[in-house]
């Protein structure tokens, strides 16, 4: 998960490092991201919380910016959940000192409040077909895609919804979390969260951001703390940013991520291609190198450029419309 770029690139190496660095009072206990990322023997796990949403954070940042040393520059950018943070930053919507705060707090306030309370499912299935199924303790989390959607809520009920629709033939994966974001279960710590990430500073973004929390283009410096707390708390509408970002134009997708995960759901939209960056257990600099895309004959860049009406003033792209995607 990063280790091989971390020991291979230097430009993936410098932005890695500060985006966890955040002061002292942020942390409760210091660990290096380092030795995360290399899973030496005393570092923390990849099951906390509080690590493995900070080094994400970390790897999608570093990541972004090993994009943009070899010229590909993202026309917008949108994030799913967590994913939104690194978004946000990339965006320039946030500064890596604030962004950093949100993903540290906020998963050290999850791990305190929430882990060991809920559960989420992923299923193969539009949320039309899965409401249904819903009884108490269920909610609809997220909409990935056409034809993919993940359920949360309480853990008795996420295995009983688990083994039902398993049992019919539905192939549905259960998310290796212990907690229920995108769902009531978030409000136990909204007063928290509003307090804690009080101090941050929003900002435009110079990049045009479509947010997949409120289903809307952020055209101003709105994604203060209240946003943050949504942004855990609300359903993830990525599905339908999606299709709002390629009926505007754009086609082709970069996934930010050391996996594809959101790759098959952007895919099973309609005139869509999705761009991996990594893929687990393959090699690290080899698959980055596969993976920087060469525009399709059949592309053109839109004219006129692409925009939600009264953008921010994006810089101009050298490659053809590409959508940095963080999840």
């Amino acid at each position: 998960m990063g280790a091989e770029l971390l020991d291979t690139s230097p430009v993936f190496t410098h932005p890695s490092h500060p985006s966890l660095r955040t002061s002292p009072e942020h942390t409760r206990r210091l660990w290096s991201l380092t030795d995360v990322i290399r899973q030496t023997p005393h570092a923390p796990t990849l099951d906390r919380v509080d690590v493995v949403q900070p080094t994400t954070f970390a790897l999608m940042v570093a990541l972004a910016r090993l994009w943009q040393h070899h010229g590909i520059t993202p026309d917008a950018v949108i994030g799913h959940s967590q994913g939104e943070i690194a978004a946000a930053h990339i965006a320039g919507a946030l500064t890596l000192q604030d962004a950093a705060r949100i993903v540290t707090l906020r998963s050290q306030a999850i791990a305190r409040h929430l882990a060991g309370h809920g559960a989420m499912l992923s299923i193969p299935l539009p949320a039309h077909h899965i409401t249904p199924h819903l009884t108490d303790g269920l909610h609809i989390a997220t909409h990935n895609g056409p034809h993919s959607t993940v359920a949360a809520g309480d853990p008795t009920a996420i295995n009983t919804l688990h083994h039902k629709l398993t049992h019919t033939g539905i192939r549905t994966r259960l998310i290796p979390v212990d907690y229920a974001s995108h769902t009531p279960h978030v409000e136990t710590i909204e007063e928290e969260l509003r307090q804690l990430l009080a101090p941050i500073t929003a900002q435009t973004p110079t990049t045009p951001m479509y947010s997949t929390t409120d289903r809307d283009w952020i055209t101003d410096p709105s994604l203060n703390a209240e946003y943050w707390y949504r942004n855990l708390r609300q359903q993830v509408h990525f599905h339908h940013g999606i299709t709002t970002l390629t009926d505007t134009g754009h086609h082709t997708y970069i996934e930010i991520s050391t996996h594809p995960v959101l790759t098959p759901a952007i895919e099973d939209t309609d005139n869509t291609t999705a761009i991996p960056t990594l893929r687990r257990n393959q090699p690290e600099p080899l698959t980055f190198h596969h993976s920087l895309p060469r525009p399709p004959p059949h592309h053109h860049p839109p004219h006129p450029p692409l925009a939600p009406p009264h953008p921010p003033t994006p810089p101009s792209p050298p490659t053809p419309s590409n959508t940095s995607t963080t999840g």
